[in-house]
């Protein structure tokens, strides 16, 4: 069986085996998640419940046994949990993890084995529980990394001491297992009036099976609670106007279903609701005051609507269910209707996350939640106070405790190849303090405390195969920067992050499986020099001269590496991009004399480094173009160019060959419009299209399906990194990088074609003849650019964009002007004559 899948089990009596070499213990649940008293724990202290139902026993060595009588569990218990533990070193030095249950015949049952466990000390390996009048086993794998005291502590044991038996505690909701509990020296302030949204008489309705709910309530933003006994399909919608179906606000197969949803009563009408369901139900709809008050740790079971009236805080989220958890908050201050929502977790199974929460009034929606759930709110020291609306009480909560790990036995990400130490002696930029480190699992907040601001290094390692992501958050706990946005199993790296001058760094983490953190000094980034090696994002100083440093890149995805000159700065400059790429590749930076930080911030795979140092670089001589037009016309720089031409930088052409799919990185191209020229030999498809910072497609340049063409479009090379172009076609083709000196001149004499093409026109205002011999269907488009004055591309007039075969006469304005020829399909021609009249530009 597969972690999160569940079957069927007899009814009879299970000997359930823990293997190997793991102490074996039980927990009794209610159907609320919680142990009902000190009986409902079964461990070594107290091998047998109350009831006798459930026991534990010796067996050979590596196994330990639960017997688990089903039919003799006392009604009020819906679940049993199986659980595996250690108190040597972790689950990762366990000889594959297993847990078996057999019949009373000795036949197996079912058998789960959990794979690649991690640093946790305890694992709830599967739990029995009730279903349809018989017994499910599911295959839960959920990890602990506090050990059997955390466990314990979400499902209601109050362990009083780390090493004391646990104990019952009383049924009230009990904190987070990593949030300390509220002092009690003196009462708390009465929570403050909550303003927005309608205030009316709650409306219920009552019914069985499908209904339709019709609330008289003002407009407004309201809770809907919902209640059914069924086990079958549970469907809520909002009715428009119409009778349609508007929001969905359930759609669930949970049995017997219940929860509260958000609503938007439209005011003009009663609120009307279609509800689908198998059984009896009830709908309630109420004010947005009668939600619970975020402060005090809370518990629930499924959907939830929560208000949240403090400052700035940590939200710690504890999820007993095995589907999707989804938590979403609306900022209302200062508003009059419900605003967008912003998602802060969408997750799958058992979990423990901590998110981050800006000052309210705030609503937070536990829009999807089909399990037991406790909530454990920490204020954030020194963060802004709530908006005036409502005004908040403060919350006596304490902030989370920082679990500290021991300094690993080798450094994460890059290391010499020879040896070496971090850069210390000659880097004074950045401030220094001690380094700071933090521990946890999935999801969380880290906060930095005691490290000053300034530019630092964020080390981070995760021991998961699921998705990573790091982000700073802003004083209102918004993401600000994305440090980490990876699938990568086990991410390691190390990254930049800068610490605010008005608070600490605080980072969100998103992660599955256990992580460390380490807010370090820029001293102990590692010094270009000798030959590194590494896998991850590396953070690299360069203290010496001019150099070249040569990249070997071994990954599948990005490599992106950004450089900082930091010599007489206070701060982190501006970045420069040097590298950005896909896939396997040997590259050659040039770097500049330091000090310089290099950043790869992205580089998800092995990589080698290696530093060699150069003479520093003479001033290159002027050169000029070296391209031709097609009908061998000099290129820019040379007599016969477009005369009185300067719109757009002059540089050397560049040109690079290749054959089907790939990226072009148009490198020594200086920022401004540029021409680029596509040929081909091939019959098919072509496409080109230029990539932004992240690889996205920016500016299409062409799509065309014409043989052996010649294709000219303009572009905007950019100021901070290369030109990069995605070239797709089925054969060999070349693509050059020209200024847009090098296109052709319209005049009075004709030219002719059959591909898209971009033009240059510097008379006075004339008229354009224009012929096109397309097939029926195709479309021809002609564009103009104003360049007079202008630094960068301007924005296009269209001045034709028609069907078929084409004969027309268009007014062109004065010139400098920049045409481009697109979308043609068949040969054209076009020329341009003074006009029989002055034309002002505006015409």
């Amino acid at each position: 069986m597969v972690k999160g899948g569940n079957t069927f089990v007899p009814s009879v009596p299970l000997r359930i085996a823990v293997r190997h070499g793991l102490d074996a213990s039980a927990l009794l649940l209610d159907d609320g998640g919680s142990v009902r008293g000190d009986g409902d724990i079964v461990f070594h202290g107290q091998p047998a419940h109350p009831s006798g139902a459930v026991r534990l026993t010796d067996g050979d060595e590596g196994t330990e046994w639960l017997e688990v009588d089903l039919p003799g569990l006392e009604p009020g218990v819906a679940r049993v949990l199986v659980i595996g533990s250690t108190e040597v070193g972790s689950l990762r030095d366990v000889r594959e993890p297993s847990v078996e249950a057999f019949a009373p015949d000795g036949t197996s049952v079912v058998r789960y084995e959990v794979a690649h466990p991690a640093g946790e000390t305890a694992l709830v390996f599967a739990e029995l529980y009730r279903r349809a009048g018989g017994w499910k086993f599911r295959a839960v794998g959920q990890g602990y990394l506090d050990g059997l005291a955390g466990l314990a502590r979400d499902h209601g044991v109050d362990v009083a001491e780390e090493d004391a038996p646990p104990a019952s505690r009383d049924p009230r909701p009990t904190p987070a297992a990593d949030v300390a509990t509220p002092t009690a020296h003196a009462p708390a302030p009465a929570p403050a009036p909550w303003t927005f949204g309608p205030d009316f008489e709650p409306y219920e309705q009552s019914g069985r099976d499908n209904g339709v709910v019709t609330a008289p309530v003002p407009a407004g933003p309201v809770i809907v609670e919902l209640s059914v006994e069924g086990e079958g399909y549970t469907c809520l919608d909002v009715l428009d106007a119409r009778n349609g179906n508007g929001d969905n606000l359930v759609n669930s197969t949970q049995p017997d279903y219940r929860g509260r949803l958000l609503a938007v009563a439209p005011g003009t009408r009663p609120l009307r609701l279609r509800l689908e369901a198998e059984g009896r139900w009830q709908v309630r709809v109420l004010p947005l005051t009668h939600a619970r008050r975020l402060g005090e740790p809370l518990e629930g079971y499924g959907p939830e609507v929560l208000l949240h009236t403090a400052g700035t805080a940590d939200l710690t989220v504890h999820y007993s269910g095995g589907e999707n958890l989804i938590l979403n908050t609306f900022e209302v201050a200062g508003r009059t209707g419900l605003p967008e929502d912003e998602n802060l977790l969408n997750e799958i199974g058992r979990r423990t996350e901590t998110v981050p929460l800006p000052p309210g009034p705030l609503l937070v929606q536990l829009e999807m939640a089909d399990g037991h759930w406790s909530m454990a709110l920490a204020p954030v020291d020194g963060a802004p106070p709530p908006a005036p609306l409502p005004v908040p009480a403060p919350v006596d909560t304490a902030p989370p405790v920082r679990k500290v790990a021991e300094p690993p036995a080798a450094p994460v990400g890059a290391a010499p190849l020879g040896g070496g130490e971090p850069a210390t002696a000659d880097w004074d930029f950045g401030p220094v303090f001690t380094p700071y480190e933090e521990t946890g699992h999935d999801g969380g907040v880290v906060t930095a405390e005691g490290v000053p601001p300034g530019p630092v290094i964020v080390e981070f390692a995760v021991e998961g195969r699921g998705y990573t992501g790091l982000f700073v958050l802003d004083r209102r706990n918004n993401e600000r920067d994305i440090l980490v946005n990876s699938t990568h199993p086990n991410f390691r790296g190390r990254l930049l992050a800068e610490v605010p001058e008005d608070g600490p760094l605080r980072l969100k983490v998103r992660a599955e499986g256990g992580w460390r953190m380490r807010v370090l000094p820029l001293a102990h980034g590692l010094r270009l020099g000798e030959p590194l090696r590494g896998d991850g994002p590396e953070v690299l100083l360069h203290t010496a001269g001019t150099a070249d440093l040569t990249v070997h890149y071994k990954g599948d995805s990005n490599l992106i590496a950004d450089l900082y000159q930091v010599g007489g700065h206070q701060d982190l400059p501006t970045n420069r991009n040097v590298l950005n790429e896909i896939g396997k590749r040997k590259e050659t930076l040039p770097l500049p004399e330091g000090p310089v930080i290099v950043q790869f911030s992205m580089a998800e795979g092995p990589w080698t480094m290696e530093l060699k140092r150069v003479a520093p670089r003479t001033a290159p001589v002027a050169g000029t173009a070296v391209a031709r037009t097609r009908h061998g016309a000099p290129a820019p720089g040379t007599p016969g160019a477009a005369a009185g031409w300067s719109f757009g930088p002059s540089f050397p052409v560049f040109e690079r060959r290749g054959v089907g799919k790939q990226v072009v990185t148009a490198r020594n191209v200086p920022a401004g419009p540029v021409l680029v020229e596509f040929t081909h030999d091939g019959s098919g498809y072509t496409r080109a299209c230029t990539l932004s910072r992240w690889n996205r497609e920016e500016q299409r340049l062409f799509s065309e399906a014409i043989p052996q063409a010649r294709i000219s479009a303009p572009a905007v090379s950019p100021r901070h990194r290369p030109l990069r172009v995605r070239v797709e076609a089925d054969s060999t083709w070349t693509l050059r990088v020209l200024p847009l000196s090098a296109a052709r001149t319209l005049g009075a004499e004709t030219l002719c074609g059959e591909a898209p093409e971009t033009f240059l026109y510097t008379g006075p205002a004339a008229d354009l003849h224009v012929d096109v011999k397309a097939r029926q269907g195709a479309y021809t488009q002609l564009v103009c650019y104003e360049v007079e004055g202008a630094v960068e591309l301007p924005e296009y007039r269209l001045l034709i964009s028609e069907g078929g075969r084409l004969s027309t006469v268009v007014p062109l304005p004065p010139g400098p002007l920049l045409l481009g020829l697109g979308s043609v399909d068949g040969p054209w021609k076009m020329t341009a004559h003074p006009s029989s009249r002055p034309l002002a530009k505006e015409d």
